[in-house]
């Protein structure tokens, strides 16, 4: 029984030891997921502006020619 008991604490650690690297596991991946939605984001507003600026030249260059 002490040899049964033994073996369950020490698997006992070895699950919480692996939880904790499950769970900062897991917080890394939230923080990077924010990350790249951020930058993704940001690179949408990127994409947006320079739209509009293609467009401004577009209509430049049509009023160039009349």
């Amino acid at each position: 029984m002490k040899e049964l008991d033994a073996r369950l604490q020490v698997q006992r650690k070895e699950v919480l030891k692996r939880s904790e690297e499950c769970q900062k596991l897991l917080a890394e991946i939230a923080e990077k997921t924010a990350s790249a939605r951020e930058m993704e984001g940001e690179a949408i507003e990127k994409k947006k502006s320079l739209d509009i600026k293609q467009a401004e030249i577009t209509v430049k260059k049509v009023n160039l020619f009349f």
